[in-house]
């Protein structure tokens, strides 16, 4: 009897944290969204710099306080990554300990993939910064690569975007870098732009039940980025004086 009261215990655990991961309000996943939101946000607004000033008056990137609060926004990046990767492996472990099966696409938690994936994602973001173009176009291909399925890439990286997104907008818009009839014009535009897109993927892979008509649709977009900012640098190799480095600050 108690080897079956146990067995049930263990189901019933097992089946509220699917129903957890299952819902659509994360609460606790929206809740550290926004916690490292307002975190970024407020550590650029405290630095300046990409032709906005400082909330703090005289500061500039020469100054020593400049570059502490950069490294103090990036040990608290640092710390968050930390204590999450801590929550997902022990989510996982007790997972592996009630008998959870991995269905297709999940990924793997353990001590080297919750390590490896964040470095992997902090790369993507580094490479993504240089190029010019939205994390969430290098963090897709990665998830394919890691096996992940194509609608949660879709979502994932649609996620990814959005973060990025918004905290950039709503800085530049505080230092008044963004001229507001461009705003809209532009945000009405990407709204449109992303309902339309959406609608047809969903309606295509639902009639030809083909879901990796995503993954080509991702990859499709990655090519035409490729071309794009390939044909970019040639024409400023061959007309700009300047190749774009210059001094650090």
């Amino acid at each position: 009897l108690p080897s079956i009261s146990l067995s049930m215990e263990q189901s019933v655990r097992l089946d509220t944290i699917r129903a957890q991961e299952g819902s659509l309000i994360q609460a606790r996943n929206w809740g550290w969204t926004a916690v490292l939101w307002v975190v970024v946000f407020i550590f650029a607004l405290l630095r300046g710099g990409k032709g906005g000033t400082s909330l703090i008056p005289g500061l500039t990137c020469e100054k020593p306080l400049y570059w502490g609060l950069f490294a103090i926004n990036l040990f608290v990046l640092l710390t968050a990554t930390a204590v999450l990767r801590s929550q997902t492996l022990s989510r996982a472990e007790e997972k592996t300990a009630l008998g959870h099966k991995p269905l297709e696409g999940d990924l793997h938690w353990d001590r080297r993939t919750t390590a490896l994936y964040p470095a992997l994602c902090v790369f993507a973001g580094v490479a993504a910064g240089l190029l010019g173009i939205g994390g969430g176009m290098v963090i897709g291909p990665l998830l394919v690569e890691l096996g992940c399925l194509p609608q949660p890439i879709a979502a994932t990286s649609a996620y990814v975007v959005f973060i990025t997104a918004t905290s950039g907008l709503a800085q530049v818009y505080i230092m008044g870098l963004v001229p507001g009839d461009y705003a809209i014009v532009f945000s009405c535009c990407g709204v449109l732009a992303t309902f339309l897109g959406q609608s047809v993927v969903d309606y295509v892979v639902k009639k030809y039940k083909k879901d990796a008509i995503v993954v080509l649709v991702i990859g499709f977009i990655m090519m035409v980025a490729l071309v794009l900012m390939t044909y970019d640098g040639v024409m400023q190799i061959i007309y700009a004086t300047s190749f774009g480095f210059t001094r650090l600050c």
